[in-house]
């Protein structure tokens, strides 16, 4: 009965004062059957845990804090998309509110509950407060009548069980929570439905299970020498010389050997006729195996060879008393009778001569994934509906998205065109990401550079000491309030971090003073941004041959000379190692870093004109301090157009073929649409590298590896 959907339910609910309520294991408790939360309303699981995990809830207070946090965000949101957008725009962003204070209430109240459990100190106090709980979970009497008949057994087994636990009153014990969830579970586990007639059946046990059996057949299956009993290994907190120095109290591995011995003599006397088999081999490791040890005296007898050895027990007769049969497969392909109908598919769809839509099509896309050719199994679209020509729509598109193409077009496809992403836990945040890293950092600057418009850094000056101290104290706000919406990992972790950034903010405008000393610049704005709507500037539109992208984005920090020059920056706080290509001669790495150009042509429109020179660099400010850097010359500007051309073309003719990365996972995973559950990139290599000959890819893979397209060819 404690299987039951019902009685998991109750189980595991029970159970989740002892990890403070934790996220993950609230989730697990109330999906195994239709919930209700404390007000007796469905539960919206798909929803709730969404919003949990953007949340950052991960356990105990979380549930009231970041939840707060959260709906109060998606109030704020709603009401900056009704002015900006018009009315009823921010209907999506006040549900998710809606939600997160429902899904508040329920979490909160139920820890309110547990700590009103704990102080109960009676039995019958608290089985009555379970009982509630129960009910008001999985639904009243009549409610419980529409569940299966097997579920309504258990909630009645779960009902009568709780309602007698008062009787425990009378006899001393502890009360507690814990103890009910132990008593629940012991209950239930004796709450057996009767199915058919004691005596009758089939029982598929462990050979432990047979002490005290009156069997009519037995068959023992798996008895090879390294299955059973298995290897024997030392235990490493409790060896064999410590378990000797009290024989009556530990067992040693003599002990288990003898024990399991019996076991298998009791199981072969249950019956008055035993069949026993064991596997021949090890098809998974190309291994032999050898019969148990204790099977050796009946094959000896058998055999009629009473030296036979088990490395050569194959080499004896044995008549009809033993035989032998091959792997599953050649069974599958061979035996005159097969077991079920899927057998029988099998060898017939094998043969040849199964006609299965199904079966079809997966021997089609296994055969067009080993072959050299691009086919649709491997991301060639053509013609496909939906396709994207962003060079005759007007949808603007962002540099990073093109990015992400030219670094894998299957990652691409899946995530911007498909709209799947990874799903990301709160409980696996144990630093900073990278992302939320760069926002805090992006922010905390923008936000001074507001803050003192009108009062910046002239050409050439140096950061005021006020500046800097409100850089700090901005920085530190904005962490804190990270901190607080559960982004920032392990408190220790944080702390360490934490020191770092602020460590890093104040270099940064150290490092910013010194650039503009020897520019003679001065600093214009932050977030220079075009495209993103709102009522904000247009997009940049960039002629390629064939039509116009109209690209949008934001510059992280835009500096001007006293001649008019300017200087476009974007900050990274990331590692340089994917920029070192970057040159004057190859401004976009091979159409991997697309930021620099646009930003430079956005700063262009909105503070100068198109003849203004313009130097633009990534500034990496947190690891590899020192910039990456190119001017924006005719022949940049014609090789972006380009390349831009190129990864545009290759969306609207449907060009995504996975391509992952060249280096190995090492702590984290690059691609996670080339490598999902993490085991690697190996058989996605060897498809890339049959793959990338396909005369369809010729142009693209001479933009992503222009090193190799004379051997692709």
């Amino acid at each position: 009965m404690q299987e039951r959907a019902v009685a998991r339910i109750l189980l595991e609910v029970l159970a989740l004062p002892a990890d403070d309520v934790a996220r993950g294991a609230l989730f697990d408790a109330v999906a195994h059957a239709p919930t209700r939360d404390l007000a007796g309303r469905s539960i919206p699981l798909t929803g709730w845990e969404r919003i949990s995990r953007s949340a950052g809830v991960v356990r105990g207070d979380d549930w009231q804090q970041r939840l707060e946090l959260y709906a109060a965000d998606r109030r704020t949101e709603a009401d900056q998309l009704d002015q900006e957008e018009g009315p009823g725009s921010g209907e999506g962003a006040r549900r998710n509110a809606d939600q997160a204070e429902a899904l508040r209430e329920f979490a909160v109240g139920l820890r309110t509950g547990f700590a009103h459990a704990d102080s109960l100190t009676s039995w019958a106090e608290l089985s009555a407060w379970c009982l509630n709980l129960f009910t008001t979970l999985v639904g009243e009497q009549a409610e419980l009548q529409q569940l299966p008949v097997e579920e309504q057994y258990a909630a009645a087994a779960i009902t009568s069980t709780l309602r007698g636990l008062g009787e425990l009153d009378r006899v001393a014990g502890d009360v507690s929570l814990a103890a009910l969830r132990d008593l629940l579970t012991l209950e239930l586990g004796r709450a057996l439905p009767r199915v058919g007639r004691f005596g009758e059946g089939v029982l598929v046990a462990p050979l432990s299970a047979a002490v005290g059996l009156d069997l009519d057949h037995v068959f023992l299956v798996g008895l090879s020498e390294d299955l059973y009993p298995g290897r024997q290994r030392e235990d490493a907190l409790l060896p064999a010389a410590a378990r000797a120095a009290a024989p009556d109290m530990l067992r040693g591995i003599r002990d288990r050997m003898d024990e399991r011995h019996r076991h298998l003599l009791i199981a072969l006397a249950s019956a008055p006729e035993a069949v026993v088999s064991f596997p021949r081999g090890d098809l998974r490791r190309s291994t032999r195996r050898l019969p148990l040890r204790w099977l050796l005296p009946t094959l000896r007898h058998l055999s009629g060879e009473p030296m036979l050895s088990a490395t050569g027990w194959e080499a004896g007769e044995y008549d009809s008393a033993l035989t032998s049969s091959g792997s599953f497969a050649g069974q599958l392909m061979g035996a005159a009778q097969l077991a079920t109908e899927q057998e029988w598919r099998i060898r017939a769809s094998a043969a040849g001569g199964l006609h299965d839509v199904v079966v079809a099509s997966a021997t089609e896309l296994a055969d067009a994934r080993a072959g050299t050719a691009f086919t649709r199994f491997d991301g060639h679209l053509a013609g496909a509906a939906g396709l994207p020509d962003y060079a005759h729509d007007d949808t603007p598109v962002s540099p990073t998205r093109l990015e992400q193409l030219a670094d894998c077009p299957h990652a691409f496809f899946v995530e911007r065109l498909l709209g799947v992403r990874p799903v990301e836990v709160p409980e696996d945040v144990v630093q900073i990401s990278p992302l939320d890293l760069g926002t805090l950092v992006h922010e905390s600057l923008d936000q001074l550079i507001h803050e003192f418009e009108g009062r910046l850094p002239g050409f050439g000056e140096p950061w005021s000491l006020e500046q800097r101290q409100r850089l700090d104290a901005i920085t530190t706000e904005r962490a804190q309030r990270m901190q607080a919406r559960g982004l920032t990992g392990h408190p220790r972790l944080w702390e360490r971090d934490q020191t770092a950034i602020r460590q890093a903010m104040a270099e940064l405008l150290a490092e910013d003073e010194e650039e503009r000393a020897t520019t003679g610049a001065r600093v214009v704005r932050s977030e220079l941004a075009f495209g993103m709507g709102h009522g904000g500037p247009e997009p940049v539109e960039v002629a390629l041959p064939e039509g116009r992208l109209r690209m949008r984005g934001s510059a992280d920090k835009v500096d001007q000379a006293a001649d008019g020059r300017l200087y476009v920056t974007d900050i990274k706080t990331g590692s340089d190692r994917k920029y070192k290509a970057i040159t004057q001669d190859n401004p976009l790495a091979g159409g991997t870093r697309l930021q620099l150009p646009v930003y430079g042509y956005a700063a262009r429109e909105q503070l100068a004109d198109r003849a203004t020179p313009v130097e633009a660099s990534y500034w990496f400010v947190m690891r590899n301090h020192g910039r990456r850097r190119i001017s924006l010359t005719p022949e940049v500007e014609s090789e972006y157009a380009r390349v831009l051309d190129i990864l545009v073309r290759s969306i609207a003719n449907g060009l995504f073929p996975v391509r992952p990365p060249v280096d190995d996972d090492y702590g984290w995973i690059a691609c996670r649409y080339c490598n999902p559950d993490g085991v690697g990139y190996g058989p996605h290599r060897d498809r890339w590298q049959r793959k990338r000959t396909d005369p369809a890819l010729a142009e693209l893979v001479g933009l992503l590896e222009p090193a190799t397209t004379g051997d692709a060819s």
